[in-house]
């Protein structure tokens, strides 16, 4: 196995399959509940809240599964950090850009999430693409870019660059560097992916920290002006717990067996899970939506099928 990059087959691969499912239902999950929060907060402030949230879970999880101290033995706290920049600047430019694009431009830029991957694989680590992947690729991402535009229904016509498409660029750019760095420089060491999670997630909970209180004298960051609601708190425990405490871990994990490439092409489900929960609630289903699904569900299956 290369840096970044898993090779598992069979029923390991099959057991990293379902983290990575787990993450997707948990990040589906949260797409709703974020919206409803940012609506009322600043968009950092959310997210650094989630990770405190998360944090408290994870951390005492880490402790009763192994046994010691959190931080025994040696601890390359420069590369935690480098880590944890890379998820922050993830979370936060992942929010700032979605308010800065036009919906549809933003639904295609972050289907192109397994592009990414595979092209970064390439040049970081010099990974050939592998068989079965440009048609995984291809159906993923057209797949999904049909599940968000069919869900954004934007009132303009075409496609309309805003610049936040960039920042959305950008952030997928640090997600996949993490993924992949994590793994080079952290699981060789002998942690596991719980550990590896709750300390680059600390240090990613320091720079979103960092960043809210250095933006706010320049007004780029709102201040505080209502705590939560009751239901408020509700829905912050809920992606704190579930987004970083449960699903962190479960994406290092299917990361460390499958690779980060095979990895991107399942969070390209998590529009179809977001669209499936607000389809519960009472929101209508287009048909684009529901043929983008199957594009991306056929996508993700033909890859499984080749590692069994």
């Amino acid at each position: 196995m290369t840096q970044g990059q898993g090779r598992a087959k069979g029923a390991e691969a099959l057991v990293a399959s379902g983290g990575l499912m787990v993450t997707v239902l948990l990040w589906g999950a949260m797409v709703p509940f974020t919206a409803l929060l940012v609506a009322r907060h600043d968009a950092i402030a959310v997210t650094a809240g989630r990770y405190v949230l998360g944090l408290l879970a994870l951390i005492p999880f880490v402790l009763w599964r192994e046994g010691r101290r959190l931080t025994r033995g040696h601890v390359p706290w420069r590369r935690i950090f480098m880590l944890g920049a890379g998820m922050a600047g993830f979370t936060s430019l992942y929010s700032v850009g979605i308010k800065l694009s036009d919906p549809v431009t933003a639904a295609v830029v972050l289907s192109c999430g397994p592009i990414i991957a595979s092209l970064m694989a390439r040049i970081m680590y010099g990974e050939r693409v592998e068989k079965g992947m440009p048609l995984a690729i291809i159906l993923a991402v057209a797949g999904a870019a049909l599940v968000l535009m069919g869900a954004v229904r934007p009132a303009s016509d075409g496609l309309v660059f805003r610049g936040g498409e960039i920042l959305l660029v950008v952030a997928q750019l640090s997600w996949t560097w993490y993924s992949m760095k994590a793994q080079e420089w952290i699981a060789p060491l002998g942690w596991s992916q719980v550990r590896l999670s709750a300390l680059t997630s600390i240090a990613c909970m320091c720079w979103l920290v960092a960043t809210y209180i250095v933006l706010l004298p320049a007004g780029l960051t709102e201040p505080v002006r209502a705590w939560p609601t009751g239901p408020e708190w509700l829905m912050l425990f809920a992606i704190g717990w579930g987004s970083v405490a449960i699903a962190v871990p479960c994406w290092n994990f299917g990361v460390s067996r499958l690779g980060v490439p095979l990895a991107s092409l399942y969070v390209n489900l998590t529009p179809i899970i977001a669209v499936g929960l607000a389809a519960v609630l009472g929101l209508p289903m287009s048909w684009l939506q529901l043929v983008g699904g199957l594009m991306v569900v056929a996508g993700v299956v033909q890859m499984q099928v080749r590692r069994l």
